[in-house]
């Protein structure tokens, strides 16, 4: 480094010890600028812009800067530290390309391969997470998070039976630590073990005894169970209660009481479900509409040979599981996350014309209840095939702020504008079906509740991609 490049980066540093964060980033900066290609320097402004969470920020000017070197040449920290910049960002195949090179001895560091595996979890890439928790586990056998994440991975994949014995290694290692029976009981829940889900979740309260996720927990066991009708209602279940016996005042009043004790999401999509009456007590009724609010487009050619390749690409997941657990597909499959971290040509191309959509659907400045306010690079999606007579139940999507989906591959009974069997229901008092065809998109608020009417008729396979934008 020239004179003046450690000048500047000296200055930053002296700046940065006293607390002047504006002085030592115009430092660092000008230093940058000097020596461009300079890893310290870099490494410097990192840590300041981590300081104030600016990751989008420091992301873009790795892009600027570094993003077309070999990460190899990076110093370990500084690729690290960009990791979870990244991952902040959901830009997981940013995460993958800077951790994925490191040796074998910094791959095996739980520090290195949780986030990691974190990141081929949420880009999809199940195989590639288990052979690096299986890697690390060797070094590091009894690290619980590293066995979580293993079992975790194992229910994506559909193996129920390997991932209850990974949560079940958990506890037999750590047995008075409470978030390993708490995974386990969470597990069980979402198989439906309600009784055996019971049962950890009070071991967690013996372990941690005013512990507030233990005692949500088992508050939504007795909701869903025989115990619901003597349990105390959470708001969200008192407001519902309500609404499944009618009582439109009371659901109203209860609505309005527990506003700021419900997400805004599951608060709203609760309203949709009022009559247009009562719904006009909390702003335009035409904001809870799907006929207002639900946006259909062709976006591909129903015969396009993007459809067919994407098409190709699902039955190729190792995630692809029937009737996964906890999803609301029936009689058919459901992948784990296929879109965000994918780096497909076919899916990269997919997602820039989604997030094209979202501008197009944004762009009609629709009257919404809430403000929603999507981050287009937070896509993320699914693949699900129904067979004859699958289904999906009626949920909403609380993770997110716009949805959506896009038929690939549909059959002429299902595609028919006369038969409603498959089509998407938007199941509200004021109802929207909508008939799924080859190369539709159909995008709506993550609020509005909706369903698969069952197809019946249909001897093929209507396989769709659903995503989100939060």
């Amino acid at each position: 480094m020239s004179t003046p490049d450690r000048d500047h980066n000296r200055a930053g540093v002296e700046a940065a010890m006293r607390g002047d964060l504006g002085a030592a980033e115009q430092a660092f900066r000008r230093a940058l600028q000097q020596a461009p290609n300079n890893p310290g320097v870099f490494l410097n402004l990192t840590r300041l812009l981590q300081m104030q969470k600016r990751h989008r920020e420091l992301i873009q000017l790795f892009e600027t800067s570094f993003s077309k070197r070999d990460p190899a040449i990076l110093p370990d920290p500084l690729k690290c530290m960009l990791a979870q910049s990244a991952f902040r960002i959901y830009d997981y195949r940013l995460v993958i390309r800077l951790l994925k090179d490191l040796e074998t001895s910094q791959l095996q560091r739980p520090d290195v391969s949780l986030p990691l595996s974190e990141a081929y979890l949420r880009a999809g890439k199940l195989s590639d997470a288990k052979t690096l928790l299986q890697q690390a586990l060797l070094a590091n056998p009894n690290d619980p998070s590293l066995i979580t994440n293993l079992a975790i991975v194992q229910m994506e994949q559909g193996d129920y039976e390997a991932a209850e014995t990974l949560y079940q290694r958990v506890i037999q290692q750590h047995p008075q630590q409470f978030l390993g029976h708490y995974n386990l009981g969470r597990f069980f829940q979402t198989l439906g073990r309600v009784d055996e889900a019971r049962q950890a979740f009070l071991v967690c309260q013996q372990l941690v005894p005013h512990a507030p996720e233990a005692k949500k927990a088992l508050q939504e066991l007795d909701a869903s169970s025989q115990h619901g009708a003597s349990a105390t209602l959470n708001p969200l279940e008192a407001c519902y209660a309500a609404i499944e016996s009618q009582h439109w005042q009371l659901a109203s009043d209860r609505l309005k009481q527990h506003r700021n004790k419900i997400d805004h999401i599951r608060w709203t999509a609760a309203i949709c479900e009022l009559p247009s009456k009562w719904q006009a007590e909390f702003g335009d009724p035409a904001g809870f509409s799907p006929t207002h609010l639900v946006q259909t487009s062709q976006l591909f050619d129903q015969h396009d040979v993007v459809l067919k390749t994407l098409v190709e690409e699902i039955r190729t997941l190792d995630s692809l599981v029937w009737n996964r657990a906890g999803k609301p597909t029936r009689d058919g499959f459901q992948t784990h996350e296929m879109l965000a971290g994918s780096q497909t040509a076919c899916v990269l191309a997919l997602n820039k014309t989604l997030k094209m959509a979202l501008d197009g659907y944004l762009s009609k400045q629709l009257s919404l209840p809430i403000p929603l306010e999507p981050d287009p690079e937070s896509i993320s999606g699914w693949a699900v095939i129904l067979k004859q007579g699958g289904y999906q139940k009626r949920h909403i999507h609380p993770e997110a702020k716009i949805s959506g989906v896009l038929y690939l591959c549909v059959d002429k009974i299902t595609s028919s504008d006369d038969c409603p069997d498959g089509n998407l229901m938007f199941s509200t008092p004021s109802p929207l079906k909508i008939t799924p065809k080859a190369g539709r998109v159909v995008l709506f608020p993550s609020f509005l509740p909706h369903e698969t009417i069952p197809q019946t008729s249909a001897s093929e396979e209507r396989i769709c991609i659903a995503f989100n934008f939060s």
